[in-house]
């Protein structure tokens, strides 16, 4: 098999993996990639605007392995600084819409739904992050005169409040324990500074522990501790506070050029550096490198997040205008290895998989007898791994079209576009019946309760 095509009932997937193993945009993805700047002759790939993407995270300490990004924004203009919510099936990020407004938007994975958080014109919010109890929703929040304060929403919907009046202006902050905050606060130099909730919150203005400060604060999980980087003249260093004794700790150096920072769990620390995905475990003296998202065509890594159940990494970075890339399909045998191929999918779903309607495969090889019979290549296939948990998997194919099929001639030239086309074509247009059609079926263990009564004309 060479591609895999999924659509979803509530939409239809906005690429199309077609038989040669590569992904072709849709015509909103095209139009936006060509709408960019055009680079000069010897400049790299044009950049585009920073998005937000998501990657799964699989295994713990050295087995730590990472899978496919996923585009969550998927436009154009400012998407940053991605935080989950406590029960990891949302993700929050700061986003401008192109009107000067800066405000917190929430992307459900269950709806694959993206809304703002709340209308709050003229204030702009940065930053979110959920509160340890998940009551409300920290941010940044800039006022109408640029003041830039630590503010809550409730998530019951009453009314925003500041918890430092005084402290300002606030870039960035972590929560240690339920009242316990460490704040960078902007000044020459930065600041990290430390207040509590309660009694005199008012009129404090934190007690400061260290200068010349990163933006990247966290709280490392299971602990009441706090990593902050600590920059230098020549190296920056990721340091650990504990806010109860003021100690502080030198945990290790950064790669040059890089400050975010996020805990996967209380030993295992990851950095973006350039392109590649880095890991760092304690007790150890050095960085790893966990993949190169040079494959996705992304670049400048930064602002990463990790889901609290550990499973997902959230990350901003600037992807390279292109016209095809590579499918997870395509390179079947380290996906499947690394567990992030179909079967992957199929146990991993971004969304409930549920409202999955089909899978659908287009072959450019006749269906002939299996060459391999001790290869069980059917039962590895993508199709086998739907119908297990309940989605038909479809095969569209053709005759004559035999060729060197998984072997070192298996080139992207040998398919006969003018003959397989009419196929895709017609295999889309079903698709998009099946995925945003009114009634689109239903597959409940392996039974339609659709099928048998609505018929695609």
């Amino acid at each position: 098999m060479n591609s895999v095509t999924q659509f979803r009932r509530w939409s239809l997937m906005p690429t199309l993996l077609c038989t040669f193993g590569v992904v072709v945009p849709s015509r909103a993805v095209a139009q936006r990639i060509t709408d960019r700047p055009a680079a000069g002759p010897a400049a790299r790939p044009a950049l585009a605007d920073p998005d937000v993407y998501l990657l799964p995270l699989v295994g713990r300490g050295d087995a730590l392995e990472i899978g496919v990004p996923v585009n969550v924004s998927r436009r154009n203009g400012y998407d940053n600084q991605p935080a989950f919510e406590r029960d990891s099936r949302a993700l929050y990020f700061t986003s401008n819409r192109g009107d000067g407004q800066s405000d917190i938007y929430r992307h459900d994975f269950s709806t694959g739904l993206t809304a703002p958080l709340r209308a709050t014109k003229p204030e702009s919010e940065y930053s979110a992050m959920p509160t340890l109890d998940g009551q409300s929703i920290t941010v940044i929040r800039v006022e109408a005169d640029s003041t830039q304060r630590l503010a809550q929403f409730p998530t019951d919907g009453s009314a925003q409040t500041v918890l430092f009046p005084a402290i300002k202006p606030v870039g960035y902050f972590a929560q240690a324990d339920d009242s316990t905050w460490a704040m960078f606060v902007l000044g020459s130099p930065a600041t990290l500074r430390l207040a509590r909730t309660g009694a005199g919150r008012g009129q404090t203005t934190g007690d400061a522990i260290a200068g010349n400060v990163g933006r990247s604060l966290h709280r490392i999980p299971g602990t009441a501790h706090v990593s902050y980087v600590q920059k230098g003249a020549a190296v920056w260093y990721v340091m650990r506070l504990d806010p109860v004794s003021r100690r502080v700790d030198t945990l290790i150096a950064l790669p040059k050029g890089s400050e975010d920072v996020a805990w996967v769990d209380s030993t295992t620390l990851l950095v973006g550096s350039g392109t590649q995905l880095m890991q760092w475990q304690r007790g150890t003296t050095a960085w790893k490198s966990l993949g190169d998202l040079a494959v996705a065509h992304l670049v400048n890594i930064t602002r990463l997040a990790v889901s609290p159940n550990g499973e997902w990494l959230a990350l901003v970075a600037e992807p390279q205008s292109r016209t095809a890339t590579p499918s997870p399909a395509a390179t079947k045998v380290p996906v499947d290895r690394r567990r992030f191929g179909t079967s992957g999918y199929t146990r991993r779903t971004l969304l409930p998989r549920e409202p999955s309607v089909v899978d659908s495969n287009v072959e450019r090889i006749a269906l002939l007898p299996d060459p391999r019979p001790g290869q069980n290549v059917f039962s590895r296939s993508d199709k086998v791994a739907f119908a297990r948990v309940g989605i038909p998997a479809h095969s569209r194919s053709s005759f004559h079209l035999v060729t060197p099929f998984h072997s070192p001639k298996d080139e992207a030239s040998t398919v006969k576009v003018d003959h397989i086309a009419p196929l895709i074509s017609a295999d889309t247009k079903a698709a998009h019946r099946l995925s945003d059609g009114p009634q689109s079926p239903r597959h409940q263990g392996g039974r339609s309760d659709a099928l048998a009564s609505r018929s695609l004309r």
